[in-house]
């Protein structure tokens, strides 16, 4: 009996011994990195996530560098943005969520710990942007339709008359409407059509700016008087 308490004794004994030397030679191997997190830029209110890796430990950190350079832990960081969303922490994945743009600048790294001892990655820039506003301006315009972002017209005689009132005329040709195939200028100028230059159609004739009349070429020389043709020369024809 006393012989098998002997036995069971040592046998402990011998585990115990084992498992300490099992215990230290995993301390004493040291922590390796295999995966530094990297860079992530974003815009405000998307996601970034960081990953890292390492071989021989037993606990995982993650935490951050204030653009000042200062060391904080990820309850530090939550409490300074606390809109974002963190998780992750324990493991070799970390995700922010609607990232904030006071983080911009900010980094973030991975401590491995392996019971006093530890091994830190690089940290990983915390890049946020913030979106531009579209410029608000006012586009050249024309008379093929609506336009999109200046929608409030119609198009009347050439001009864009908006919902207030307002009357534009094209950038092409401003201020101006078509009367009788001229253009008639909010000053009162008159100008002809270039095709067809300094004229305006009265029974039938052309009648220049200097006083010239000229017939139709297909029927000359002629104006019409209660449906007779008048010809220059005095003659008449019913």
């Amino acid at each position: 009996m006393k012989t098998s308490i002997k036995m069971i004794l040592a046998l402990a004994l011998a585990l115990t011994m084992i498992c300490a030397l099992g215990t230290a030679a995993f301390a004493d191997t040291p922590i390796i990195i295999t995966k530094n997190p990297t860079n992530e830029r974003h815009f405000v209110g998307e996601s970034a996530m960081f990953i890292a890796g390492a071989n021989n430990f037993d606990r995982i950190e993650w935490r951050f560098i204030a653009p000042n350079g200062s060391d904080c832990s990820l309850d530090a960081f939550t409490a300074q943005f606390p809109a974002c969303s963190v998780k992750g922490q324990g493991t070799t994945t970390l995700v922010i969520s609607n990232m904030q743009s006071g983080m911009d600048g900010w980094r973030a790294y991975c401590r491995f710990c392996l019971g006093s001892s530890h091994a830190d990655t690089a940290a990983a820039a915390i890049g946020v942007s913030v979106p531009t506003a579209p410029v608000n301006y006012v586009p050249a315009y024309n008379t093929w339709g609506y336009v999109y972002y200046e929608p409030d017209y119609i198009i009347v005689d050439g001009a864009r008359v908006y919902s207030d009132g307002t009357v534009v005329y094209d950038y092409y040709e401003p201020d101006y409407i078509i009367v009788d195939g001229a253009r008639v200028y909010s000053d009162g100028t008159v100008v002809y059509d270039d095709y067809e230059p300094d004229y305006i159609d009265v029974d039938g004739a052309r009648v220049y700016s200097d006083g010239t009349v000229v017939y139709d070429d297909y029927e000359p020389d002629y104006v019409t008087v209660n449906g007779a043709r008048v010809y220059s020369d005095g003659s008449i024809v019913f």
